[in-house]
């Protein structure tokens, strides 16, 4: 392949050029010509990075492309092949869509490049992924293809010459993308727009002051469209920030899509995002109706509304259910059919005040009234003392699910007046998509890059306006050129007293460290202790770890060991940083949770 840069169209055709370029690097002999095609394939990778296209997952072949051209060696050519490779088979069957019928043909591609390798070298690519027998999509290719690594030398030859028949030219082989039917497009893309007009008129003439808290509200999507059977359709919806609402369909069916991440080329972000299915009784307006729209109305209003709002609002559904509801303002508790519960609409819940408002309760209360619905933890708690909960904006979405919506909508649209929310509220990304992509995201070595990513944006989500001036920077390299940290913030923490100022003044923290380990498995003690290197006193001794699945026992006792050094890691594992989205998105602090860590793990000590 030609080593010019070339500018991308979209996703199908990043992946085809770097499965090329895989092909062209296994085949070359010459280290000169092979540093060559490494350094096209980092600006390959460069462009996917920039517009989105799929996750990103390489060392060995930026090691390269930073060296000298004298530097590479066979080894290192071999290693780079080895990394695109495994890259690319654990992309595969990510792609949404993808199944072994269509993508045989980039199945071929990849052991076609691999046959060019000695038997002896080639014959352990993959094995990391071959050896964990629990099923996941990165790993998908590795065991369809298990029977490959099973062939001695002499059967791997004739497998490898029957392939090079086969294979004339690898362009060749990529499958064509196939135009929809152009009726069949014009209809999806009519019926789209048509909701997404009725969703605007909707809420311009219902919510106006408040339309901008609407996460479907000026949106631009893009659709995307495969056909899974002769009956249904699977769309793929990208949304977009824009002033205005748009929508269009892509013209051609689409195998290459990664969730959550661009198909075309884009510099944007993708804000909402979502599957569909179309046919056979599915449809996509769903996204638009007025079910949808009361259910989003009564999570704005919960979420937004002052305390007396909100209780009155929880008084007027209980009332609707003709529950008889007595409340007493001095105690701040309501009675509800004999049934005595605590108001708490207006706190944020931490282990320790649900723990006293259980101490509290001394079998005199039947539970709790809250605003949102607790983490999973707090149930626990509450169950085990015998408590329940009554959360109004579950109360609200039972209501619009029983086809009621009328009843909120009524309600909430003549106190429209008394939210506050403010109008670049909606440029915040989207919660549920930060979610999604979290969950999405695959752990160990595949999924680093994109881990990384995804990190990222939720700290800025969660905590940009804790600071004066959010600043932060990915990648930092130390002076020395010695360390290189996932992430720094600059701590100019905005109110105290609060957490960020709490880390300085305790633990010199002038910048925030973050670092984000994508690992399958809990830490161990060696890579837990490593992120404590970048420690001095100038940034300061404090750090925030993002972990897939936390810490393990010897990488807790170190983490304790250290607090009484003066130095503090707190780890985050994905359960951790859900709680802290969804305690974001319901208007509270997410820093309690860091403090409530910090507490407990001081406790300890």
């Amino acid at each position: 392949m030609n080593s010019k840069k070339k500018i991308l169209k979209n996703a199908k055709e990043a992946y085809e050029d770097l499965l090329e370029l895989y092909c062209d690097l296994c085949k070359t002999i010459g280290l000169v010509e092979a540093k060559e095609i490494i350094n096209t394939i980092a600006q390959v990778v460069e462009e996917v990075k920039q517009n989105y296209f799929f996750p990103v997952s390489l060392s060995s072949v930026y090691d390269i492309h930073n060296q000298n051209a004298d530097s590479i060696t066979k080894e290192t050519r071999v290693s780079a092949a080895k990394e695109l490779y495994e890259w690319l088979a654990s992309l595969l069957f990510q792609f949404e869509e993808a199944n072994i019928v269509s993508m045989r043909p980039y199945m071929k591609v990849l052991e076609y490049g691999r046959t060019y390798i000695p038997y002896s070298l080639s014959l352990h690519w993959g094995e990391d992924y071959r050896k964990d027998k629990r099923f996941s999509h990165e790993k998908f290719y590795f065991a369809i293809t298990s029977e490959l690594y099973r062939k001695n030398e002499k059967e791997y030859e004739e497998y490898a010459q029957e392939l090079r028949k086969e294979i004339s030219s690898v362009r060749s082989i990529f499958p064509k993308e196939k135009a929809l039917p152009k009726k069949f497009r014009e209809h999806v893309q009519k019926e789209m727009m048509d909701s997404q007009r009725e969703y605007q008129s909707y809420i311009e003439k219902n919510y106006a002051p408040i339309k901008h808290a609407f996460s479907n509200y000026n949106k631009r999507f893009q659709l995307y469209l495969h056909q899974r059977d002769e009956k249904l359709w699977i769309v793929m919806i990208n949304g977009y920030e824009s002033t205005m609402p748009e929508c269009k369909v892509y013209p051609k069916e689409v195998d290459v899509m990664f969730r959550f991440h661009n198909v075309e080329s884009e510099a944007s972000r993708i804000n909402r995002g979502g599957l569909a299915g179309y046919g056979d009784g599915y449809g996509i307006k769903y996204m638009f109706d007025e079910q949808s729209i009361h259910h989003e109305l009564n999570k704005i209003f919960v979420k937004y509304a002052s305390e007396p709002d909100l209780l009155a609002y929880v008084m007027y559904i209980l009332r609707g259910r003709l529950s008889n509801v007595k409340y007493v303002e001095s105690r701040k508790e309501m009675i509800i059919s004999d049934d005595i519960y605590i108001i708490c609409l207006d706190e944020s819940l931490t282990r320790d005040n649900v723990h006293d408002k259980i101490k509290a309760c001394k079998n005199k209360y039947k539970g709790l009234i809250l605003r949102f619905r607790p983490s999973q933890d707090m149930i626990n708690m509450l169950q085990n003392a015998n408590l329940s909960y009554i959360c109004a904006e579950e109360m609200g979405n039972d209501i619009v699910n029983n086809q009621n919506g009328e009843m909120i909508h009524l309600y909430i649209k003549e106190r429209i007046s008394r939210l506050k929310i403010a109008k670049s509220e909606n440029a915040n990304p989207s919660a549920a998509l930060l979610r999604q992509r979290l969950d999405k995201c695959p752990k160990g070595k595949e999924g680093w890059t994109e881990y990384e990513d995804i990190g990222a944006d939720i700290f800025k989500y969660l905590f940009a306006d804790d600071f004066r001036h959010f600043k932060y920077e990915i990648q930092s390299t130390t002076e020395d050129g010695i360390a290189r940290r996932d992430m720094i913030v600059n701590n100019t923490y905005k109110t105290p007293p609060c957490f960020w100022e709490q880390m300085k003044e305790d633990y010199n923290a002038k910048v925030i460290i973050v670092d984000f380990k994508n690992y399958s498995k809990p830490l161990n003690t060696d890579v837990f202790y490593n992120v404590s290197k970048y420690f001095n006193d100038i940034v300061g001794h404090f750090a925030i770890i993002f972990s897939r699945n936390g810490l393990g026992s010897s990488a807790i006792k170190k983490q304790s060991k250290m607090l009484g050094e003066n130095k503090l890691i707190l780890c985050l594992t994905d359960t951790d940083i859900i709680e802290m989205i969804d305690c974001k998105e319901r208007n509270q602090n997410p820093t309690d949770k860091l403090e409530e860590m910090y507490y407990t793990l001081c406790k300890k000590g």
